[in-house]
């Protein structure tokens, strides 16, 4: 039987509850083997650049109405699109996720 090597997950949070962002940093540090979150920053305006450096697989996105706004910046970057995980603790920023194909 082969085995499948796993491979690192890199990610970026945008975040701006520190709390949470503690809490997903540490969720990263107890899983290294899996996840690798590159930085943490508070908003997708703030990300830009580090994205378009790292090129992460999956970014952690506070659903925010400024970053739902800013969005599109990250999906017409040119490079494959990362994965998304939204993160709310408002039902309404929930709905407003659903409706940007979250």
């Amino acid at each position: 039987m082969l085995k499948k090597s796993m491979r690192i997950v890199n990610a970026i949070v945008i975040e701006n509850e520190s709390g949470t962002a503690q809490i997903l940093n540490k969720f990263g540090e107890d899983n290294s083997l899996i996840l690798n979150i590159i930085e943490t920053v508070e908003d997708i305006t703030h990300s830009l650049e580090l994205i378009k450096l790292h090129k992460p697989e999956l970014i952690f996105l506070h659903v925010s109405s400024e970053n739902l706004k800013n969005l599109k910046q990250i999906t017409d970057l040119d490079f494959n699109t990362p994965k998304f995980i939204f993160m709310s603790d408002e039902p309404q920023k929930a709905y407003d996720a659903f409706k940007c194909n979250a």
